[in-house]
């Protein structure tokens, strides 16, 4: 079976933790699918831009998560970075404008769709795309609704996939990183009622 792909766009600077905690949901809900968020999967000498082109071109389906910043981030110069043309958040959508993948705007945090005249034009086709929402009054139906435009769009899900019990994320959630064994030596330095056991997956 062939693997699919969905990539998540998001900006930094503009709810990164829904992001991320997307991605995890996304990655738990369909088999056979790579889910790509530009912090995972990088390693050590990879070259970031090529990895982040690589991704975009094998994905299908793109995310862009919209929160009340996306529109009016600046860069260090009080210049909104949307109107740069190496801006990545713009790069990403044009990307997925021009090669025709389904384009998701996912609307966080009571977020509302910019108007036209505020967009740079190559993006404003993006608004033609039915956009969905993350409300916190109705989070899981909000979810099952993503889930479900996804699946429709040929990606299975799993079948032991909880969605009814996906939660909003807690204020500052962050995907846990696994301890490197020099960091997990020195917390079992500090603590001495613990220990390591070594456990067959």
């Amino acid at each position: 079976m062939t693997t699919k792909s969905i990539f998540i766009s998001y900006r930094r600077s503009d709810r990164p933790n829904l992001a991320f905690w997307l991605h995890d949901v996304l990655h738990s809900t369909f088999v056979d699918t790579e889910v790509f968020i530009d912090e995972k999967g990088l390693q050590a000498g990879d070259k970031w831009v090529e990895h982040l082109e690589r991704n975009l071109r094998s994905a299908s389906v793109l995310i862009v998560v919209i929160g009340p910043d996306w529109l009016r981030a600046q860069d260090e110069y009080f210049r909104r970075r949307l109107d740069g043309p190496s801006d990545w958040v713009r790069k990403e959508v044009e990307f997925g404008i021009t090669n025709n993948l389904v384009t998701i705007p996912l609307l966080v945090s009571d977020a509302k769709l910019p108007d036209v005249k505020a967009l740079p034009e190559s993006l404003v086709p993006l608004l033609s795309n039915q956009s969905l929402e993350l409300r916190t009054e109705y989070w899981r139906e909000d979810v099952n609704a993503l889930i479900n435009a996804i699946e429709k769009k040929g990606f299975q899900q799993a079948i032991n996939a909880e969605i009814s019990n996906v939660d909003y994320p807690a204020p500052g959630y962050q995907p846990a990183t696994p301890l490197s064994e020099p960091e997990l030596d020195k917390e079992l330095l500090e603590l001495s009622q613990w220990k390591r056991v070594n456990r067959k997956l």
